[in-house]
């Protein structure tokens, strides 16, 4: 082992050589849009940094590897409806009565619900639901003939009001839940909601359901169709 002394002198370099460049090495030549593929990968990125890929993903390399280029996987394609059978309802629903009515419901749209009663006498009654929005603004309600339409927000509040007469308000303070009441005898059979307010169902939880009664105010037995046509505010 050679002493410190010796380790720090000055190398010699009597005994070497220079070596002259050999004439056959040429520097590599430039990259030219020529030599670009004539069909570019059209999924190719710009240089980004990787997103979550396998490291084999990350290269790519043209003209034997000379040229080495960064990518990033195509973004997934979001996809569309263009039309034929696809439908955008948000929300189907289906109530059975002695009539069966499909009501499609989309907050904002106009929508109908019908229910059509048994045979009543002059003067009966007919409870049931319709099917509605949790909360709608009610616009029209038609019946096929003579009779009174009353809308409520719960099954009880139904109940409460059963006894009273077209020709008496609800006493202030006495009855909530009420709707709708209105006396249709007249052609068109048709009443216009004015001013049309808010209305929802009071079942906790909520349904998208109001419970009705029909009465039959004409003078002969009849089955009654009421149509009621409400703006969907929630479904």
């Amino acid at each position: 082992m050679p002493s410190l002394d010796q380790a720090t002198q000055p190398i010699d370099t009597s005994n070497l050589v220079p070596v002259s460049a050999s004439p056959s090495a040429s520097a590599p030549a430039l990259y030219t849009g020529d030599q670009y593929p004539l069909n570019p990968n059209p999924f190719r990125r710009c240089p980004l940094p990787a997103i979550v890929v396998s490291p084999d993903d990350l290269r790519q390399f043209y003209q034997g590897g000379a040229i080495p280029q960064n990518r990033i996987m195509t973004p997934a394609t979001i996809s569309q409806n263009t039309g034929g059978t696809g439908t955008n309802v948000s929300n189907v629903l289906t109530f059975n009565s002695t009539s069966t009515t499909t009501t499609t419901t989309k907050v904002g749209t106009v929508q109908s619900a019908s229910i059509t009663t048994q045979t009543l006498s002059p003067g009966e009654r007919y409870t049931t639901t319709i099917a509605t929005s949790r909360t709608f603004a009610p616009l029209t309600v038609s019946v096929s003939s003579a009779s009174r339409v009353e809308l409520y927000a719960t099954a009880s509040a139904q109940t409460l009001d059963g006894s009273r007469a077209n020709t008496v308000s609800p006493g202030p303070g006495t009855l909530q839940g009420l709707l709708l009441d209105v006396t249709i005898a007249a052609s068109p059979m048709t009443w216009t909601v004015t001013p049309s307010l808010p209305a929802a169902n009071g079942d906790s939880p909520q349904n998208a359901l109001s419970y009705i009664t029909v009465t039959n105010m004409g003078a002969a037995s009849t089955t009654i169709t009421a149509t009621v046509k409400y703006v969907v505010m929630e479904q």
